[in-house]
């Protein structure tokens, strides 16, 4: 952050801070809703504030709170028969 004042800088971080602790008092709610509105209050994160959020953070919101692989975002496709012209002349 160049280019600013120490008060600015400090209002920043300050600001990080209560983002951060509002992001964790939601995940700590432990139910799939409050995953659920940890990802929106994340995704609404700008710019440096969503830069300061670590990786693994950000991992966990965006997969819900479940170690994901790229197996789990693939659905099964069923597959239905192909009917012919039914023979409606007997």
């Amino acid at each position: 952050m160049t280019g600013h004042t120490a008060s600015e800088k400090r209002q920043f971080f300050m600001d990080t801070a209560a983002a951060f602790q509002e992001l964790h008092d939601m995940l700590a709610g432990g139910t799939i809703m409050d995953v659920k509105k940890a990802q929106v209050y994340a995704s609404s994160l700008m710019g440096p504030m969503l830069h300061k959020l670590p990786d693994v953070v950000w991992d966990f919101v965006t997969n819900g709170g479940q170690k994901r692989s790229l197996k789990d975002y693939m659905n099964k496709v069923e597959k239905f028969p192909i009917e012919g012209p039914r023979n409606t002349q007997n």
